[in-house]
């Protein structure tokens, strides 16, 4: 009788921390009230330093060793995880993608610096750059512009345009796509006011001589 009461007792307790539902029949929830979608998991696992400590793990059975994992591997200390590394295929051994806990990602990298760092190259259809302020300041009345002479007084002392990275700036610290956009734009807004003062100055110049050729032609007809 004795046993047959701690087999129920020892039931209900494993019952009551598994929590396991299956009201589908095809859903199954373990550690976590509620229904359930698929297989739906809330556990915590005590963690081995350097080793696995929580992760998603599916391999195939026939040799092939094609499998997906998710979890950390050989960055945990004490069952806290510093980094998390997705893993696909047979190349396990290689981290191609990173998640850390403050949010940044890496791919090609372990140490993503921002919220998304890529080690190589992108392709993508479209990239829209969200930007503060654009180059709209050169054609106010009060812009500065600088003057076509004191520019190529600085293309020939720096080898580059005023306001513009060095060719070894941009090797060392590399660009920032939306201010160089905007940098660029700037220039070009520089040259079209360039291009119509040099119209008007032609134009002006066409008049003169338009002038000068009447007057010659006038003293000839004499």
């Amino acid at each position: 009788m004795k046993k047959s009461v701690s087999l129920i007792i020892i039931f209900f307790c494993i019952a009551n921390s598994i929590q396991s539902q299956n009201t589908t029949f095809n859903d199954v929830s373990i550690g976590i009230d509620g229904p359930a979608y698929g297989i739906k998991i809330k556990s915590n696992f005590p963690g081995i330093n350097g080793s696995w400590a929580r992760g998603f793990y599916v391999t195939n059975q026939n040799g092939s060793q094609s499998y997906i994992s998710l979890g950390t591997f050989g960055n945990v200390t004490n069952g806290i995880t510093s980094v998390v590394n997705s893993y696909i295929g047979t190349d396990y051994n290689n981290q191609y993608m990173t998640f850390l806990p403050n949010g940044n990602i890496g791919i090609g990298t372990t140490n993503p610096t921002s919220k998304l760092t890529v080690a190589g190259n992108i392709a993508s259809r479209e990239v829209k750059v969200t930007v503060d302020a654009g180059a709209d300041f050169v054609f106010e009345n009060n812009y500065n512009l600088p003057s076509l002479e004191s520019v190529d007084q600085f293309i020939k002392e720096n080898k580059h345009l005023p306001e513009i990275a060095s060719a070894k700036e941009m090797q060392k610290d590399g660009i920032n796509l939306s201010e160089m956009n905007i940098k660029l734009l700037q220039k070009i807004e520089e040259m079209t006011l360039y291009m119509i003062e040099m119209k008007k100055e032609n134009e002006s110049l066409r008049n003169n001589q338009l002038k000068l050729e009447k007057r010659i032609q006038t003293i000839e007809n004499k």
